[in-house]
């Protein structure tokens, strides 16, 4: 599963990607690696990425409403 969000919401918690690692108990590298599309995460892993960030699951996967929309 890809995470079109995850950048996004890393940012507006104002964490590095280190910073989201360690929150989330995963490697930096996965953090970077899942930004830009380069492989997908499990659901362990997406949980735990949501919980550290304060969203929900599906606030991470599914793509962003825009207010044009």
């Amino acid at each position: 599963m890809l995470l079109p969000n995850l950048k996004y919401y890393r940012m507006l918690a104002g964490y590095t990607q280190r910073d989201l690692a360690e929150a989330a108990g995963v490697n930096r590298v996965t953090v970077a690696n899942l930004e830009l599309g380069r492989s997908h995460v499990g659901p362990h892993t997406l949980k735990k990425l949501a919980d550290a960030l304060g969203v929900s699951t599906r606030e991470l996967v599914e793509p962003l409403q825009s207010d044009s929309a």
